[in-house]
């Protein structure tokens, strides 16, 4: 009698600390818990960010009043990612009369984020020329998406420089991707004799290789169309045309 209620008693005791096991093995580590039930999705398509609105050129009044810039806009996006509320705007100065000494023409892009009700400036691109030079964004080339699907947008705009002559003109892509800069730099040949003069020239520091591949690829496709616009359309089937696969 005294035996079998000593065997009970240890059977009780033994599964008391199995069962005392098994919950500090669940419990030491909280991630198993959802390890099985958090699943990350591969994103097979680039995914724009919702542009909320496309502010108009001739309505100053839709501008926050602590966005501040200098020139006239010529073009403008607002938009929300993961990061908050951006704007990006574009903007260009003609000042003095060209060729003379006092001449300047530049173009500027800003980019405020909204933090807690005040807009600060994210980045800020100028550049300008002079006497015998004008700088000119390129139209409707502002576009804002997201290349990486990391719901961060990145912003892209090109900007052209026109001379006197018929060099090549020179011609600039800027890429933001959150604070980090790419810019291509080229010349966009006038004729097709000068085909040979095309040049593209990449600076991407640090930025990853899948928005290098995005912003050589728009290069490429804009270039195009500017030396189809300036040339025309069969400067695509010249042998010496510098692009491929287009």
């Amino acid at each position: 009698m005294i035996l079998k209620a000593h065997v009970k008693q240890l059977l009780t005791i033994s599964f008391a600390v199995t069962l005392l096991s098994c919950n500090n093995s669940t419990n030491s580590n909280p991630a198993n818990v959802n390890k099985d039930t958090i699943i990350e999705k591969p994103v097979s398509e680039k995914r724009n960010v919702e542009v909320v609105t496309k502010i108009s050129v001739n309505n100053m009044d839709s501008l926050p009043e602590q966005i501040k810039h200098e020139g006239d806009i010529v073009d403008t996006k607002m938009w929300k990612d993961k990061s908050g509320e951006h704007y990006v705007l574009i903007s260009e100065k003609k000042q003095g009369e060209y060729l003379t000494a006092n001449w300047l023409s530049k173009v500027d892009a800003y980019m405020y984020t909204k933090i807690d009700g005040n807009f600060k400036l994210g980045w800020h691109v100028k550049d300008n020329v002079s006497i015998s030079s004008e700088i000119n964004y390129l139209k409707k080339s502002l576009t804002v998406l997201d290349i990486n699907n990391d719901g961060d947008a990145e912003v892209c705009f090109f900007y052209s420089f026109t001379e006197d002559g018929a060099d090549p003109m020179p011609l600039k892509m800027i890429l933001y991707t959150k604070e980090k800069k790419l810019a291509i730099r080229g010349l966009i040949p006038r004729s097709v004799s000068d085909l040979n003069l095309y040049k593209k020239v990449i600076d991407a520091k640090g930025v990853s290789k899948d928005i290098k591949t995005y912003a050589s690829k728009e290069w490429d496709k804009t270039s195009t169309n500017q030396m189809k616009k300036i040339i025309g359309e069969e400067v695509i089937k010249s042998k010496d045309f510098p692009i491929k696969n287009n």
